[in-house]
């Protein structure tokens, strides 16, 4: 869907060791991406776009066997699990991120990995989410924090157009027999 022209990131790795003190690793390169027509192709006879809206439309919450909330699809396929809450947080507490950060996350699901990153108090959020039914959750959510920013559509077709951030936290759950397609 993207092709990238050239690369850059910002990676920023605190490591702290009481014998040493504390070092700080940064990366930097650019990326510049412009979409790539031919990978927008038909996915069984219809559009990527139009596939990977309906799959969102398909999206439910519901409770597990032992009372937790799950996430599924139409087919009854677990998107997001409270099991996955502990995972969630590690990942985004090894982004460290603070209250100079503007932090990018793809994908809001069960608001796991968004309450942690809410902890780093950054100086804006901004999740992109495609499913109405999470998106019905999200935005009482946003509204109640500043900084919150929603942007409605896939990650594939609205990042163009969102500008930099500091940090990206990406758990989107590829739509089944997209997947492949969508990247």
């Amino acid at each position: 869907f993207w092709q990238a022209n050239s690369l850059r990131s910002s990676v920023r790795k605190r490591a702290n060791d009481s014998r040493f003190g504390t070092a700080t690793l940064s990366i930097s390169a650019t990326l510049r991406c412009r979409p790539t027509p031919a990978r927008l192709s038909a996915v069984a006879g219809t559009s990527l776009a139009a596939n990977m809206d309906a799959w969102g439309r398909s999206l439910a919450f519901s409770t597990d066997d032992n009372g937790a909330e799950q996430l599924l699809d139409a087919s009854g396929t677990q998107i997001m699990m409270e099991w996955e809450r502990p995972y969630m947080a590690r990942c985004v507490d090894e982004m460290h991120i603070t209250a100079a950060d503007r932090v990018l996350e793809v994908g809001f699901g069960c608001a796991y990995s968004a309450e942690r990153i809410q902890r780093g108090k950054p100086k804006s959020h901004t999740i992109i989410e495609c499913s109405e039914a999470v998106l019905q959750k999200l935005r009482p959510w946003a509204a109640a924090r500043p900084g919150v920013i929603v942007v409605e559509g896939t990650w594939q077709q609205t990042l163009p157009a969102l500008g930099t951030f500091d940090a990206i936290f990406m758990d989107d759950f590829g739509a089944p027999e997209m997947s492949a397609a969508e990247m």
